[in-house]
């Protein structure tokens, strides 16, 4: 509440009034760019440093012509940042030096220029024709917990059910039962390592698993994505140590460092700064390398070897991707000795406001519920701020005390 500005609260996503509100915040961040604000005698002045939100917000505000949401055809560009998607241009291409990489903002994803695109921004280039597409940064919260990770967690569980990993020779072995099975296995796994996840059990709808043909994923929030990567995790290196069969080895291997990968990579985040040295920059773009050529590898033998159509390639592995590729250009670059964290950008903070005011919208009078909605959150801020005031003072007069 002390952190975070709420400028308005809309019950209902409309178009217009969305676009007027835009309007009215480009506005003041616009004044603030130039003509700024005084304070104890100084004038401030305020720059944006980009908009953040997750792909389907995106899309949205920016009216995107080429984008993951609006793929209709087979063989078209489909990312807002680059042109892959051609049969040239591969979007699934994850190595150092993708063939999509001298793409990147060459051609811009919309034909008129987005209302947020007004606010100044330092774009590369200094041409005529800016890409504004660099104006909305990528969510690493959205693109990793609840993006990839949930595809990478249920194809996991699911592979290891059709591979018999849960099977129990003389009772019954259906889809459903298989589940129950492995929420025994997850339930135990976390009250042995103290974990309280929010999640009450395993089925297949919340798998998103109606047939074995069909891509799984895991509805559960951030946090449960969290504890599920480390079951799954543990589990695997128990099954890569003892396989039901030799040629099942390969396909574990790659889960496993996919699994140890993902986890190495949310505990970097997590445990840095804003900034990172080059050492923890390298080590970073390791693993999310690592993360993606496994990731890769695991939905090749899974498609291959066992029939199973899993670990989707969708738009968050491929924007993974290009937050790999824009660390691996900071760690080149000689002249530069910090590489900003991936959580610069993150979304887990705002969604927690967001929530917020979701339930508040709920509980108010439909009619004013924007206007209630802002008055309750500002009554809550300003207790927030003077409890926190008076903790102050009260530390203050032990200092003096003593």
């Amino acid at each position: 509440f002390l952190t975070k500005f709420v400028l308005a609260a809309l019950p209902k996503k409309n178009k217009e009034l969305v676009d007027a509100v835009l309007t009215e915040i480009v506005r003041d961040f616009n004044i603030l760019f130039e003509t700024g604000f005084c304070s104890g005698g100084r004038r401030w002045f305020g720059a944006c440093t980009g908009s953040k939100g997750d792909l389907k917000w995106v899309q949205r505000i920016a009216e995107l012509e080429r984008s993951f949401g609006s793929q209709i055809s087979i063989g078209k560009p489909m990312c807002h940042e680059c042109m892959a998607g051609t049969p040239e241009l591969p979007f699934e291409d994850s190595t150092h030096e993708p063939l999509w990489g001298p793409t990147c903002y060459t051609v811009r994803p919309f034909s008129v220029k987005p209302i947020l695109c007004h606010i100044p921004f330092e774009y590369e280039g200094g041409d005529d024709n800016p890409p504004y597409e660099r104006f909305f940064r990528r969510d690493i919260f959205h693109n990793t917990k609840q993006g990839v990770y949930r595809d990478f967690i249920a194809s996991c569980v699911m592979l290891l059910a059709k591979m018999h990993y849960f099977d129990v020779d003389g009772e019954s072995n259906r889809r459903d039962v298989l589940l129950d099975r492995a929420y025994f296995h997850f339930r135990w796994f976390c009250k042995t390592t103290g974990r309280t996840p929010a999640l009450r059990g395993f089925s297949l709808s919340f798998f998103n698993s109606p047939s074995w043909h069909a891509f799984p994923w895991v509805n559960c929030k951030g946090s449960d994505t969290t504890h599920l990567l480390a079951w799954v995790h543990t589990m695997l290196v128990g099954f890569q140590n003892a396989p039901l069969k030799d040629e099942d080895s390969t396909v574990l291997k790659h889960m496993v460092n996919a699994a140890d990968s993902a986890r190495t990579l949310q505990r970097i985040c997590y445990s840095h700064h804003l900034w990172l040295n080059k050492t923890c920059g390298g080590k970073l773009y390791k693993e999310m390398h690592a993360f993606a050529r496994n990731y890769n590898a695991c939905a090749f033998l899974a498609m291959h070897k066992y029939g199973f159509t899993g670990f989707g390639m969708k738009s968050k592995y491929h924007l993974i991707c290009h937050a790999k590729l824009d660390v691996l250009k900071v760690l080149q670059n000689r002249d530069a000795s910090l590489v900003p964290n991936l959580q610069l950008f993150g979304y887990e903070m705002n969604e927690d406001i967001v929530g917020k005011n979701s339930r508040l919208i709920r509980r108010v009078s439909a009619r004013t519920a924007s206007s209630r909605a802002l008055q309750l959150y500002l009554t809550k801020a300003k207790s927030v701020y003077r409890r926190f005031r008076k903790q102050q003072m009260k530390l203050k007069c032990q200092r003096i005390t003593r």
